[in-house]
């Protein structure tokens, strides 16, 4: 009897570690962007709208979500950043992580983590100056239930103790 209870636990236990992998691996929606010179401003302007859109409303709904933007500089130097928006027991976090590539003498690529960020605050603001945004950059906080589109904000995302990070 005791040889039958063993297998069965096995099966239990494996069929558990099975599902929590899948729900990692399903947490939310996807949304992939890319940013280069092959686009024009318009349509830069309209996806960069639909990405805070897109963080906004899965931070709002406290929905897990991951957004992976790779951006090609004129240059052709790739950067992929990261956001990934963690529903946690007592709070909401967002991880944002940028990886750069460089690139060998034979045309390896190798990826570098630049930055790794914890965001624990979002908002959406108005800046004075879109183009000369720092962490004191005067900004107009919008109202949360505003229905207001991508381009007529920007995100800004604050650390642990408010701390203001960067904006988006």
């Amino acid at each position: 009897m005791g040889r039958q209870f063993g297998p069965a636990v096995l099966l239990l236990l494996a069929l558990c570690l099975c599902a929590c992998e899948r729900k990692k691996q399903d947490c939310g929606t996807t949304l992939q962007v890319r940013l280069d010179n092959l686009i024009g401003m318009t349509e830069r302007q309209f996806r960069q709208a639909q990405m805070r859109e897109f963080l906004w409303k899965n931070w709002r709904e406290r929905r897990c979500a991951t957004l992976h933007l790779k951006s090609v500089s004129k240059e052709g130097k790739e950067t992929d950043a990261d956001y990934e928006i963690r529903p946690l027991p007592t709070t909401l976090m967002m991880v944002v992580t940028i990886n750069h590539a460089r690139y060998g003498y034979q045309g390896q690529v190798f990826w570098h983590q630049d930055g790794k960020y914890d965001v624990y605050s979002m908002e959406r603001v108005r800046p004075n100056n879109l183009y000369l945004l720092n962490p004191n950059s005067k900004v107009e906080i919008l109202a949360d239930n505003a229905t207001l589109s991508g381009s007529d904000y920007c995100l800004r995302f604050a650390g642990w103790g408010n701390e203001v990070l960067s904006f988006f």
